[in-house]
């Protein structure tokens, strides 16, 4: 079985020919012969690894005071998960100083 290298470019579609050989890539079973086994060293190694990204991807909990009609209109502009898009606001300004002063 040959490896296949392609360019994938933002916006660009797959033709039917790609999709196909994707869909029968898909279906064939995965050959593992030439893939070594991990030793119980290096999946110590991962698992140390695996345990630092959670924990840098943990968020904490705050509590924040917010008048109760800009809670309504995120409740209703945004829905089901509105407390969610709220904190990726507030990353977002606090990544843009300019944001920031304009609140100050």
């Amino acid at each position: 079985m040959a490896i296949r290298e392609a360019l994938v470019y933002e916006g660009q579609k797959p033709t039917k020919e790609e999709l196909a050989e994707i869909e029968a890539a898909g279906k064939r079973p995965i050959n593992f012969e030439d893939i070594p086994e991990m030793t119980e060293d290096e999946m110590a190694v991962v698992a140390v690894m695996a345990k630092q990204k959670r924990s840098a991807r943990k968020k904490k909990t705050v509590s924040i005071r917010l008048p109760q009609d800009t809670i309504d209109k995120a409740k209703s502009m945004l829905g089901e998960g509105y407390t969610s898009v709220l904190g990726r606001v507030l990353v977002m300004a606090v990544d843009h100083p300019d944001i920031l002063k304009q609140c100050l």
